[in-house]
């Protein structure tokens, strides 16, 4: 083990001070263990906790439970497409697609609402949370009444891309969609 020149005028023996550097990087690894046991008990904890919070959100209202949702589901609907970028725009339009029929045969008109989204899906591809925020020049809709359809819109089975654990997207939404146009083939 090379120790610097500093060390060396020091009146102290080359033993001691390769004792005691050994020490510090054995308690750092120690640290790090330990930390890393805490935070991966702490996550699975705060997970399994998620069942208190509404499926539906909106961004803001349940920021510790957001918060936990990023870390804890933190690989992308990109990875799990294969890292194929059409195939993860094709899922993200017709999910769309599907918000908005559903909108629509529920009588709730959502043309003219434009969002952020976040939705987090589990490893069976089945919707778990979604997280919304109205952008600033979206049309003023009942949000209640939006959230409340969102929330129906989750507990019904969509097709989804399975995946060994659970994933998320964050994107932009505004309907109309237009994925009858988009996804339309020349």
């Amino acid at each position: 083990m090379n120790i610097p020149d500093f060390y060396m005028r020091l009146p102290f023996s080359n033993a001691f001070l390769i004792a005691c550097m050994s020490l510090k990087r054995i308690k750092l690894f120690l640290l790090i263990v330990f930390c890393s046991a805490a935070s991966y008990t702490l996550q699975s904890q705060e997970l399994s906790d998620l069942s208190e919070v509404p499926s539906v959100f909106r961004l803001g209202n349940h920021s510790a439970a957001y918060e936990t949702l990023l870390s804890g589901c933190n690989n992308s609907l990109l990875e799990n497409a294969g890292e194929s970028l059409d195939e993860a725009y094709i899922y993200w339009l017709n999910l769309l697609q599907s918000i908005e029929e559903y909108a629509k045969d529920g009588n709730f008109d959502i043309r003219g609402v434009k969002l952020w989204l976040n939705i987090f899906w589990d490893s069976r591809g089945r919707i778990m949370h979604i997280c919304y925020y109205p952008k600033h020049d979206s049309r003023n809709i009942d949000f209640d009444r939006f959230e409340k359809m969102l929330t129906e819109f989750v507990s019904e089975e969509h097709p989804g891309i399975s995946s060994n654990s659970c994933f998320n997207h964050s994107g932009t939404a505004q309907f109309p969609s237009h994925a009858d146009f988009l996804l339309r083939k020349p």
